[in-house]
C-alpha cells in the first residue's frame, strides 16, 4: 500500500512548507515552555499572532472528507472574507464579534474551529465554549478541535509524528470526551497551555431566560454554530454575553444558515445592521466564491444554455434574468446553480434561496406570500443607500424653509436636495400616530425623473403630532418647488386638507380635477373634493399598481431603505368579512421581547402605492424648458399688467 508520504488524493492535498512548520513548532515550542508572560513568551506569541494565516496553512490538518484523508487548511475565497475580519479586530485592538450567515458547505465551521483552536494554543488559561444546536451537531465540532491539536505539524506523516512529539500539546486533567478537551495542568502550572474546549447545549439556557448554561463560568472564546436554530436564541444569548470578558482577547463567532423571516436571529440580524448591538454581520453567498461555477466546453453549449433562462418567479430556477442582469452572473455561474440546486434542493427554488443565498435578504426571504415578487425585492434593496440629509424643516413663516440637518428628532430623510425647474409630488398617509398603529408618513417623488428623493415619518420613539406632521409636510412641499400635494381623502386627511389650505395658506392640494380632468371640463364648482381617494375598489387598483411598480417599471428609482423593506413585508390577509387585504402583517408588534421597536408598518408602502396610482392619472410632467417658458411667461404677463396699473388703464393685476 502507498504510503501517506507520498500518496496524492485530490485537488486539496497540498504539501506544506516543512521549513515553515520547523519554525512555527519552534516558535510554539518557546511559547510552550516559557514561564508564562516573560519576554521570551510575549515575543512568540506576537509572532504567531502576526503570521497566524501561514501557521493555518502549514500546521493545521483537517479531514477531507470528500477524499478520506487528512488535508491541509486552504483558505478559499469564502473563508477568506472571514479571516479578514478577525484580523481587522486583532488590528483594531478589539473584540472579535462575528455574525456569520452563511450558504452552506464551504468550511465556515471548520475555519472558526481551527482559529479558535490556534488562540487555545496562543492564549494561556483560555476557555472555549461550543454551543451547537443539538448535540450530535456539537461532537462533530468537537471532532474538529480534536483534528487541530492530534495532527498539529506532522498531518498524516507518521514518519514526522516523533519528530514533533515535544511541541504537541500536553492532555492535562481531566483527559478528553466527545464533549470536551483539556490541555495542560488546569489546577497548577505556570507553563503550557492551561486551556479548555467545551460544548454546551442551546436548549440548556431555559424557555424563560433562565437556565444553566454558562452560569458561574467564564469564557474567552465563544463559538455558536447554527444560531438561527437554536431551540431557545434570546435566552442562549442572554446567558452567554456575561461569561465573555469585554477586551480585546475576547471572541465570539456566531455562524450559520438561515432560518427565515421573522426569527429571533433575523431580529438580532436587523439589530446588528442597524448598529443597536456591537456585532459585525458578514454574509457570504454562494457567488462569492469563484469556483462555483461549472464551465462550459463549447461555446455553442453556453449559447444554447443562456436561451433557457428563466424571466420570471414562476420559472422552473426561478427569474435568472434577474440574476444576470442586476447580479451580472454568467452562465458558468448559472449552470453551477442549477446543478447543486437538484442535488442539494431537490430543484426547490424555496429551499435554495435559504440555504445557497446569493443576498442576506434572499437567506431571510419567505417563499410563496409575498405580494412582491422576492427576487425584484433583494434588487431594489441592494441599491439602497443611507439619506444625504436628515434633519426637520423650519416651518415658521410662508416662504421655503431651512433645513435643519442637526434637529434633535429628525424627521426628514433626503436623498436628493430640491432642483429647481423640477416638478414634484408630496404623497402623504395620516394616521392617529398611536403606539402599536401606523404612522403618519410621507414620501417626496420627483416627477420627471420618477425618483423618490424624501421621505417624512416618525419612529416609535417619537410619533409626531396632527399640526407638526401637518406643518412638516407643507413646509417640505414648499422646499421641494411649492410641489403638489397628494393626502390620502378619509377623516385625518380631511382634516390634514382643511388646516394646509385654512391656517398654513397652501393650496396646491390634488382634487378630483387633478385626477379625473375630464369630469370637470366646465367651470369649477365649489363641490370639488380634495384628496386622494383610497376606497377599497382604488385600492386594490393601487396595490396592483404598487406591484408594477416593482416588478416590471424600468424608470422606478427608489433608495430608502426602509420604504422598500415596508413593500417587501405586504402580504395578502384575509379580514373578518374573507376580503383579502394587502397589508403588512405584524405591524406594531414588538420585534423582540421586552423591546420597543416594533415591526415593519405599512404606512410608506401605502404612499407609494398612492403615488404610482396617481401618476398614472396625473398630467404628464414638464420638461426643465417647458417650465423655464411658463415662468417667462408668467414673469412677462405679470410686468405687463403692474405697467397697465401704473398707466391707470385697469383696475386690477
Amino acid at each position: 500500500m502507498q504510503s501517506l508520504a507520498t500518496r496524492r488524493l485530490g485537488p486539496e492535498f497540498t504539501e506544506p512548507d516543512w521549513e515553515l512548520v520547523d519554525h512555527f513548532a519552534g516558535v510554539y515550542g518557546v511559547l510552550k515552555n516559557s514561564e508564562k508572560f516573560s519576554p521570551e513568551f510575549l515575543e512568540a506569541q506576537a509572532h504567531l499572532q502576526e503570521n497566524a494565516l501561514a501557521f493555518i496553512e502549514n500546521c493545521a490538518w483537517i479531514m477531507a472528507h470528500a477524499h478520506h484523508q487528512h488535508v491541509l487548511l486552504k483558505l478559499n475565497a469564502p473563508q477568506l472574507i472571514l479571516w479578514d475580519e478577525f484580523e481587522r479586530a486583532r488590528a483594531e485592538e478589539r473584540a472579535v464579534l462575528i455574525n456569520l450567515l452563511k450558504y452552506r458547505r464551504w468550511g465556515a465551521s471548520t475555519e472558526v474551529a481551527l482559529w479558535f483552536s490556534l488562540r487555545s494554543l496562543i492564549y494561556p488559561n483560555s476557555e472555549t465554549v461550543v454551543i451547537p444546536r443539538e448535540r450530535g451537531p456539537g461532537r462533530k465540532i468537537i471532532k474538529m478541535y480534536e483534528t487541530f491539536f492530534d495532527f498539529l505539524f506532522h498531518g498524516p506523516y507518521e514518519d514526522r509524528k516523533n519528530r514533533y512529539a515535544r511541541y504537541q500539546p500536553e492532555q492535562g486533567l481531566g483527559g478528553r470526551n466527545s464533549e470536551r478537551l483539556i490541555f495542560g495542568d488546569k489546577i497548577d502550572g505556570t507553563k503550557g497551555l492551561n486551556c479548555s474546549i467545551e460544548m454546551m447545549l442551546a436548549k440548556d439556557a431555559g424557555g424563560q431566560r433562565t437556565g444553566t448554561i454558562g452560569r458561574g463560568g467564564g469564557a474567552q472564546n465563544v463559538h455558536g454554530t447554527e444560531v438561527a436554530f437554536w431551540p431557545n436564541f434570546d435566552a442562549t444569548m442572554d446567558a452567554i454575553m456575561p461569561m465573555v470578558p469585554d477586551n480585546p482577547d475576547s471572541a465570539v463567532v456566531l455562524e450559520t444558515t438561515s432560518g427565515g423571516p421573522g426569527t429571533p436571529h433575523h431580529t438580532f440580524w436587523n439589530e446588528c445592521e442597524a448598529g443597536d448591538l456591537p456585532f459585525v454581520n458578514i454574509f457570504i453567498g454562494w457567488a462569492d466564491d469563484p469556483n462555483n461555477r461549472i464551465p462550459f466546453q463549447k461555446p455553442e453549449d453556453e449559447e444554447k444554455f443562456l436561451k433557457t433562462l428563466g424571466d420570471n418567479d414562476e420559472s422552473r430556477w426561478g427569474n435568472e434574468a434577474v440574476l444576470v442582469h442586476d447580479y451580472h452572473l454568467d452562465a458558468g455561474q448559472l449552470n453551477w446553480r442549477r446543478r447543486t440546486m437538484q442535488l442539494h434542493c431537490k430543484g426547490n427554488i424555496e429551499t435554495w434561496n435559504k440555504e445557497y443565498p446569493l443576498t442576506a435578504d434572499m437567506a431571510f426571504a419567505q417563499g410563496g406570500d409575498h405580494f412582491i415578487s422576492s427576487q425584484r425585492m433583494w434588487v431594489f434593496l441592494d441599491n439602497a443607500v443611507p439619506p444625504k440629509l436628515e434633519g426637520r424643516f423650519d416651518s415658521r413663516g410662508f416662504g421655503t424653509p431651512i433645513f435643519n440637518a442637526v434637529a434633535q428628532r429628525p424627521l426628514w430623510r433626503i436623498w436628493e436636495e430640491r432642483e429647481e425647474w423640477s416638478q414634484y409630488l408630496v404623497i402623504a398617509d395620516f394616521s392617529t400616530n398611536q403606539l402599536a398603529k401606523d404612522h403618519t408618513a410621507a414620501i417626496v417623488l420627483k416627477l420627471m425623473e420618477f425618483r423618490h428623493v424624501a421621505t417624512f415619518r416618525g419612529d416609535d420613539n417619537y410619533r409626531p403630532s396632527q399640526n407638526e406632521s401637518g406643518d412638516q409636510i407643507i413646509a417640505g412641499a414648499r422646499y421641494y418647488n411649492n410641489a403638489l400635494v397628494a393626502p390620502e381623502r378619509n377623516g385625518l386627511g380631511e382634516s390634514f386638507i382643511e388646516y394646509a389650505m385654512g391656517t398654513l395658506g397652501y393650496h396646491n392640494i390634488v382634487s378630483d380635477v387633478d385626477i379625473k380632468p375630464e369630469a370637470h371640463a366646465g367651470p369649477i364648482s365649489d363641490n370639488v373634493r380634495y384628496g386622494v381617494p383610497t376606497h377599497r375598489g382604488n385600492r386594490q387598483a393601487m396595490m396592483e399598481d404598487l406591484k408594477f411598480l416593482y416588478e416590471l417599471s424600468q424608470d422606478w428609482e427608489i433608495y430608502d431603505e426602509l420604504a422598500i423593506r415596508e413593500v417587501q413585508e405586504l402580504r395578502p390577509i384575509k379580514t373578518p368579512g374573507n376580503q383579502v387585504k394587502i397589508q403588512a402583517p405584524k405591524k406594531g408588534q414588538p420585534r423582540r421581547p421586552n423591546t420597543s421597536e416594533r415591526g415593519f408598518y405599512d404606512d410608506l408602502a401605502m404612499c407609494q402605492a398612492i403615488g404610482a396610482w396617481l401618476v398614472k392619472r396625473l398630467p404628464a410632467p414638464k420638461t426643465r424648458e417647458q417650465l423655464r417658458e411658463a415662468a417667462r411667461v408668467r414673469e412677462a404677463a405679470r410686468a405687463t399688467a403692474m405697467s397697465r396699473a401704473r398707466d391707470g388703464r385697469v383696475d386690477y393685476i
